[in-house]
């Protein structure tokens, strides 16, 4: 980190831009919240996912900007809770400014993963945040570690009361106990997997389903549910329930090769971080990584375009960052 000026003035301006710009989308994800609570969690859920109905509607500009901090998060957020982490430990910020700092980084995720009933976002956005605390460990003072052991277990209180808010709103007319809806929840992609989807898939699209917006873009009145159909006509099996990332690759492609695209993968991975320094320029890609492992047990979520830009954004950031905060400008 000695070769970057991360307390010069550019630096501190960059940051609180940054933290603004996460303020305004915790804001939108808020009023997101809002109608969530007013329509019920559980209706939330069944109207994105059985329906296909896009329940939150926002004008162009509030949609792209959302669409834009979306891409940038894998780079925003590892940097600023590295910003954070360092500055309190060389005493150059407050212990309450970079707790404040790392909880602004997942607050829009937490809100909108409430507002859209879904308990898998919720559970992926505490996991994130124990990796960050896992790998800057060693490298937080004790007053940053207590108080974060503090906003962990709100945000761990709040993860579990939601869930089962969500769990027994989904149950309500039913027989089903919301407890076992909650078990059932994390070995489910498994068993999706062998009873679903092997060995019924009919056709593969071959990449065309993955990233569709690219290949195949569909007519712009087309619902998520129209999108749903199709590909459900196509293949032959119902695309949208969690199926493990190896599921969605077997669907795509076929079944040795979704073995051959997972070797790749990390393979590729395993190349660029034994020639790669964990610094703040770099770790944007181990975070992108990351996120590959933790939503793999639902499936493959780095598609469509947002796959490329975020590279993209990664490759920019990279080459770019030395440029401003280096300390021989």
């Amino acid at each position: 980190m000695e070769k970057y000026d991360m307390w010069g003035e550019k630096s501190s301006k960059c940051v609180k831009i940054v933290l603004f710009t996460y303020l305004i989308l915790s804001g939108i994800r808020f009023m997101e919240l809002q109608q969530g609570l007013e329509t019920g969690l559980a209706e939330v859920y069944l109207m994105r996912h059985a329906e296909g109905v896009v329940v939150f509607e926002h004008s162009y500009p509030v949609a792209m900007f959302i669409s834009f901090m979306t891409t940038i998060e894998v780079i925003a957020t590892p940097s600023l809770i590295l910003y954070a982490v360092v500055g309190n430990r060389k005493k150059k910020l407050t212990t309450f400014y970079s707790v404040f700092i790392i909880t602004v980084c997942f607050l829009p995720n937490i809100i909108s993963s409430i507002a859209k009933g879904s308990r898998g976002s919720i559970f992926m956005c505490v996991i994130c945040i124990l990796f960050f605390i896992i790998i800057f460990y060693r490298q937080m003072s004790l007053n940053l570690k207590y108080a974060l052991y503090q906003v962990m277990a709100g945000i761990i209180a709040l993860g579990i009361l939601y869930a089962w808010l969500i769990s027994v709103a989904r149950a309500e007319g039913t027989d089903k106990d919301p407890l076992i809806g909650i078990y059932r929840y994390f070995g489910e992609p498994f068993l999706n997997l062998g009873h679903l989807f092997w060995g019924h898939v009919k056709a593969h699209p071959y990449g065309e389903r993955l990233f569709d917006r690219i290949t195949n873009p569909f007519p712009s009145d087309w619902t998520r549910h129209d999108i749903y159909m199709y590909w459900w006509s196509y293949t032959g099996v119902p695309n949208f329930n969690f199926k493990t990332i190896y599921g969605d690759f077997y669907i795509e492609f076929g079944w040795w090769e979704a073995i051959v695209i997972i070797v790749a993968i990390g393979m590729s991975f395993n190349y660029i971080f034994s020639h790669l320094k964990m610094t703040l320029a770099t770790l944007p890609i181990f975070y992108f990584y990351l996120q590959i492992c933790i939503f793999s047990f639902a499936g493959f979520t780095k598609h469509d375009m947002g796959f490329i830009y975020q590279l993209l954004f990664i490759f920019l950031y990279i080459k770019i960052l030395p440029r401003i905060v280096s300390k021989r400008y």
